[in-house]
């Protein structure tokens, strides 16, 4: 078996888990392609179906300045501007199907 054969278990055996556990799955079809969609109870066709676990929103902060020459700026809360020019944060909170 090869190592990509094998990942690719890995990675099927985690999402059964989660399952298993409660997790919500979502599922994308492989042909035509789809947006990812609930799937409370998946099918589990493996060779149509691309299977992942509901990833959980991402929440992060945003710094929005505008420069010396007006225009807007925004930096990554972790990645702030050390100038002293006024800004305020924004906590953004992703919204996810």
């Amino acid at each position: 078996m090869s190592q990509e054969a094998r990942d690719e278990a890995r990675r099927r055996a985690e999402i059964l888990m989660a399952y298993a556990d409660g997790a919500e799955i979502q599922g994308q079809r492989i042909y035509p392609v789809t947006g990812w969609y609930a799937q409370p109870e998946p099918e589990w066709d493996w060779d149509n179906v691309y299977y992942r676990i509901k990833p959980e929103p991402r929440e992060f902060l945003i710094y929005k300045r505008v420069n010396f020459t007006g225009d807007f700026v925004a930096h990554a809360a972790d990645d702030l501007p050390t100038d002293t020019m006024k800004g305020s944060i924004i906590r953004v909170r992703e919204i996810l199907p």
